[in-house]
């Protein structure tokens, strides 16, 4: 069978892209990008796709590196493809960020990718968008074998995926280099080479170039074939695990947002190792974090949930943290404290006004100690004396609806003395990320009500035909 119609039957199986979609093509000029370019070429009448090619000239390699990059230009004028060249010295990011060049090389044609994909999205009526990359059979082998040397759990040896969450497509994972090779031949494509590829200054290269070559030599012809069924075993390992670690995940979890999602601490740590390491790395990984979380990273939130103390955190990579707080542990992306305090500071900040409202508008008693969680009730001639008016009179006065600041105070409905409402969050062991983040319904800095918790013994309702202050709250 021929390789574009191999290609085709991997796109139509496993669903990589469909008809109408957008897919943003990574090119470098060389083999692979240019077989996966052509092919993709073949498919646009047929399947209504919208191509964009994106190439980075990573300033590497000086002139041979600008020439690659001309070459993809002109290959896609001759043919009718938007094409989009981004040009950075990748060398220098590497020193200023402290990484590898390989890895910022990556990092740097990704962020392009992202980039025109965020771009494709927006003028597409479907909004649907992938990333095609050329990836192959012989690099997913490389890709396993580095990461065993690595020491890699499951989830590494794994390797690349046909597709990702985040629209990551790899048409050629299943197709072996010559295949590709040969395809270039046969439609003359004449694709760039480079030379940095026959180097053994990065570590992909010396694993393809000599460990590779003896491995095959000495101890099993078949390598490439045997790491990639290590693969798939993995693979189907590693989806058992996340099919329960997704149950367990589910019934553990207490918040969950864009930025941060909070669980029992408790019943995280009593999991399998291997099921809660597993809910670790996907719970970051949605929030934005999937890479550079190592065993080290998960063994440090394992003895932060183990140690007993009422808070404390690890630091991970790129601005993610874990906290425990009590009987809680919360992962947060970077600045997500601050960005949902100042969210949550426009909701609730500013005075209510108090409207006199006849009790017959809600019911008797019995219904009033049953209101829903949202609406409190108080005495209205304590409120009124706080207030510093007659009951008569109150109808029009303020009360404050804010966040937590230093001197206040509550007395706990059923208590005999008012307390700092600092100790009062310590003694209900509300997360310490939470309490700048609840909002008080006070006059002063004494406090009538903490939403969603607690109201004061001082201004209850005790007595049947007395005035009475509602507030309600939404957010």
């Amino acid at each position: 069978m021929k390789l574009s119609r191999m290609v085709q039957n991997i796109i139509e199986e496993h669903d990589l892209f469909r008809k109408g979609d957008g897919v943003i093509v990574g090119c470098s000029g060389g083999p692979d990008s240019m077989c996966l370019l052509h092919i993709l070429m073949g498919l646009r009448e047929s399947m209504d796709l919208t191509l964009k090619v994106v190439h980075l000239e990573h300033g590497f390699r000086g002139e041979a590196s600008k020439q690659d990059a001309d070459y993809v230009e002109a290959f896609c004028k001759a043919h009718g493809l938007d094409c989009i060249v981004y040009r950075e010295q990748v060398r220098e990011q590497a020193k200023l960020a402290g990484i590898s060049e390989e890895t910022a090389g990556r990092e740097a044609r990704y962020r392009c990718f992202f980039k025109e994909k965020k771009a494709l999205e927006q003028q597409l009526p479907n909004g649907r968008v992938k990333i095609a990359v050329a990836h192959n059979r012989n690099d997913q082998a490389e890709t396993v074998l580095m990461r065993i040397m690595r020491g890699t759990g499951l989830t590494g040896l794994k390797g690349m995926e046909l597709s990702r969450e985040d629209g990551i497509i790899r048409p050629l994972l299943t197709t072996d280099r010559s295949e590709i090779e040969a395809y270039c031949q046969e439609h003359q494509l004449c694709p760039r080479m480079d030379h940095t590829n026959e180097e053994t200054d990065y570590t992909r290269n010396r694993i393809r170039l000599e460990l590779i070559p003896y491995m095959k030599e000495h101890f099993n012809e078949n390598l490439e074939e045997a790491l990639l069924r290590l693969s798939r075993i993995a693979a189907e390992s590693q989806d058992v695990i996340r099919r329960e670690a997704e149950l367990r995940r589910n019934e553990l979890s207490l918040q969950k947002d864009s930025v941060s999602e909070t669980l029992m601490r408790k019943g995280l740590f009593l999991l399998s190792d291997g099921v809660r390491h597993e809910v670790m790395r996907w719970i970051l990984q949605d929030l934005g974090l999937s890479m550079n979380v190592s065993s080290v990273h998960l063994e440090q939130i394992d003895r932060l949930l183990e140690n007993g103390q009422a808070s404390g955190m690890v630091e991970l990579p790129q601005g993610y943290r874990v906290t425990v707080s009590y009987d809680t542990v919360t992962y947060q992306a970077p600045h997500s404290e601050d960005a949902s305090k100042e969210t949550s500071s426009e909701l609730v900040s500013g005075v209510l006004d108090v409207a006199v409202t006849r009790r017959e508008d809600y019911g008797d008693p019995a219904v009033i100690r049953t209101l829903p969680s949202h609406i409190r009730c108080f005495d209205g001639e304590k409120v009124a004396k706080a207030l510093g008016c007659d009951v008569d009179d109150i109808d029009g006065t303020k009360l404050t609806l804010r966040y937590r600041k230093a001197g206040d105070f509550i007395r706990p409905l059923g208590s005999s003395g008012r307390k700092k409402l600092q100790d009062w969050f310590v003694d209900r062991k509300i997360p310490r990320d939470l309490r700048d983040k609840t909002p008080l319904v006070c006059i002063g800095s004494e406090v009538l009500w903490v939403v969603g918790h607690q109201i004061s013994e001082n201004y209850k309702v005790e007595e049947q035909g007395k005035p009475i202050v509602f507030v309600e709250f939404h957010q």
